[in-house]
């Protein structure tokens, strides 16, 4: 076991760098497990409301492949870019309510998805939608199909929101698996020490989105996300009512839900019962790679395919009448060989990861 260390905010030495393609940070997990607790108290002693509008929301799930089961429900949850036209965050919660139990399906942003899409990365495809169409409705059809996963309800989270929510619970103490420089999306350079940091809205942001010297890649990041997550998460259910309610007063706006505030509530008092133990988080099995696809070689993140397909009958489908086989999905696969390295789905629960547990 590594030796653990806080290191004070004043020890993480900021500098300015030449500018970088912006990329939007792989954090929105952390908010929406503790969303719905935020507006639970939130909307009983203010007049918030979900962002969309009931008929722009039903507009937004037409054609959209739902769960028929009533003990289970499908969120899809994604981060935008400035432009609103990337979704480097992208993860699936099913929210099983009969065996009270959540899990959480982390999808990598380089996902091969299709040459019909613009790169082929899963990540454009929010951006791809043609005029007149919703772009989060071409997403979620596009999951429904290729992924094999219904979708009941959605959650868009802007850019800012994570800076905001990380500094207005006062930052998060975060185990942090290496020695890093990291960059956030203003271009700030961070240099974390091994250990124990507590991190602010900006040096959170840097440190989710660290990927180029883990010697796993982007898989390397997933896990380091993993330890955000659940301490992040802890942070928040161990807050008073009136501190959540604060946070959702400044951070709300944010949001933009399918939800009404009442089916909001509803699922936040479930959440309130649950513990850590009882919230999972797996990544799709893959393996990162240069493939050419679409003409051009790229990085791509490959699924493989049937290690998938098992992953979802076992913790997505608890309900399924048929299981689903690898026909079902139309899932391009580009490499179905394992390397060394690959994550391991088996150590998924979040309460594992707390305090760098798992190191």
């Amino acid at each position: 076991m590594a030796e653990d260390f806080i290191i004070s905010r004043d020890s993480v030495k900021k500098e300015k760098v030449p500018k970088k393609t912006r990329i939007i940070v792989n954090i929105v997990l952390s908010v929406v497990l503790a969303f719905s607790l935020l507006f639970d108290v939130a909307a009983f002693g203010l007049m918030l409301k979900p962002t969309e509008s009931s008929g722009s929301a039903k507009k937004e799930m037409e054609n959209v492949v739902k769960s028929d089961n009533k003990d289970v429900t499908y969120f899809l949850v994604v981060g935008t870019d400035e432009g609103s036209t990337l979704t480097d965050i992208m993860m699936l919660v099913c929210f099983d309510h009969g065996a009270k139990k959540i899990n959480i399906l982390q999808i990598p942003r380089d996902t091969y998805i299709g040459s019909d899409i613009p790169t082929g990365k899963i990540n454009a495809t929010y951006g791809a939608a043609k005029k007149g169409e919703s772009k989060i409705n071409f997403l979620m059809k596009r999951i429904n199909t290729h992924l094999g996963l219904p979708i009941d309800h959605y959650v868009t989270v802007s850019i800012s929101a994570f800076r905001k929510i990380v500094d207005a619970v006062g930052g998060v103490d975060v185990y942090v698996p290496q020695d890093m420089l990291a960059y956030d999306s203003k271009d700030a350079a961070y240099h974390f020490s091994k250990g124990m940091n507590h991190l602010d809205g900006g040096e959170a942001e840097a440190f989710v989105r660290y990927r180029r010297g883990y010697a796993m890649g982007d898989l390397g990041r997933v896990e380091a996300q993993r330890n955000f997550y659940a301490a992040f998460l802890k942070a928040v259910m161990e807050m008073s009512y009136s501190e959540m309610a604060s946070i959702a007063t400044k951070c709300y706006s944010d949001f933009n839900t399918s939800m009404a505030m009442g089916t909001i509530i509803g699922y936040a008092q479930e959440v309130q019962k649950m513990s850590m133990d009882d919230i999972n988080i797996f990544s799709i099995p893959g393996q990162s790679g240069t493939f050419s696809p679409t003409g051009q070689a790229l990085s791509f993140y490959s699924i493989h395919k049937q290690e998938y397909v098992d992953l979802i009958n076992e913790h997505f489908l608890p309900y399924e009448r048929y299981e689903k086989v690898t026909q079902d999905l139309q899932i391009n696969e580009l490499h179905n060989t394992y390397y060394q390295g690959v994550l391991d789905n088996d150590d998924s629960n979040l309460g594992d990861y707390v305090d760098g547990n798992r190191d």
